[in-house]
């Protein structure tokens, strides 16, 4: 029998449509076929050969291991150093609090991992995962699958699983031919439109702020929304915020940094987050997004900004 005859009478196929290309070997981003034809691999082995096929660090690394010692015992028993210093590792590039790594054989126990962790942490039981949503096959993976035509052959699964259903939420985008929001008559219009439970999104402003003018402006449009969304009848308000509030700095800082705005659009978008959260309190959440303008901007500090830089001046990410 040839080696396809054998793959189909021997080995479990993922699908019932397998590609059946015959590979022969790989090399940096390419696979090759028997006949040598070579085919770009876009996927990189579904992520696992990241780095290439036939990396020569990597294989000089598996050589190495090789000739000391393969597979003795599961992860957390024996200290093996390998194991233990990639977890070390792991941990200088992860917050504090995220200091211990469970290691698995794939991304499927890896969910389940993370299932069990949430259910023992939390005390609480049901889950919530997306329509069309995939994470692997095993049991618990299974459970959290979108797609009930890959699930329910192997029913019952876990139960209390609750299944999103992604941009199906209605919403009414209003510009300013809509409402006005520098005029107070026009903005009465927002308490006849906003219904109960609603979600408001407020990006609404006069950006960049430039001058006194414009922040003045940008004042009276937040008074005129405050002064028409009421507290109990909302669910909760988003503010798209900037991170201008921070001070314009190339060290790095985060959410919980000082907030030292250095411009007039910085102290507009502070001046608005602190009258919001005196209003709204603990239904309002605060969003302050990184822009890049270009290798000059010198709000660079922290997100993708700070990324750019380091890697343009070969420092370290």
């Amino acid at each position: 029998m040839t080696p396809k005859q054998l793959f189909l009478s021997h080995q479990a196929q993922t699908t019932h449509f397998p590609l059946m290309m015959e590979m022969d070997k790989a090399e940096g981003n390419y696979l090759y076929d028997k006949a040598g034809k070579a085919y770009l691999d876009l996927i990189s082995g579904i992520s696992v050969s990241h780095l290439g096929h036939g990396n020569q660090h990597v294989k000089e690394a598996i050589k190495a291991q090789v000739d000391k010692h393969m597979h003795l015992m599961v992860y957390g028993e024996f200290v093996q150093n390998p194991q233990v210093m990639l977890c070390a590792e792991l941990a200088k590039l992860l917050p504090e609090n995220l200091n211990c790594t469970y290691l698995v054989n794939s991304g499927a126990e890896a969910t389940d991992g993370a299932l069990k962790l949430a259910k023992r942490v939390t005390g609480r039981a049901q889950i919530l995962a997306c329509k069309n949503a995939y994470h692997g096959s095993t049991h618990g993976a299974l459970s959290v699958m979108g797609d009930e035509f890959f699930k329910n052959s192997f029913r019952p699964l876990l139960p209390d699983v609750k299944i999103l259903e992604l941009n199906n939420t209605k919403y009414l985008g209003l510009k300013r031919e809509n409402i006005d929001l520098l005029k107070e008559t026009s903005s009465l219009k927002l308490k006849k439109i906003i219904k109960k439970n609603d979600i408001i999104l407020f990006i609404a402003a006069i950006a960049p702020a430039k001058n006194s003018h414009d922040l003045i402006k940008n004042l009276i449009i937040l008074k005129n929304v405050c002064n028409n969304i009421d507290y109990k009848k909302i669910r909760k308000i988003i503010y798209i915020s900037s991170d201008a509030v921070y001070s314009d700095t190339k060290k790095k800082i985060s959410e919980k940094s000082e907030t030292i705005p250095t411009s007039i659009h910085g102290t507009m978008h502070l001046v608005r987050e602190n009258y919001l959260r005196n209003i709204y309190n603990k239904k309002l959440c605060i969003v302050r997004p990184t822009l890049i303008y270009g290798s000059n901007d010198p709000h660079n500090s922290y997100g993708p900004n700070s990324f750019i830089r380091k890697y343009l001046n070969n420092e370290k990410c």
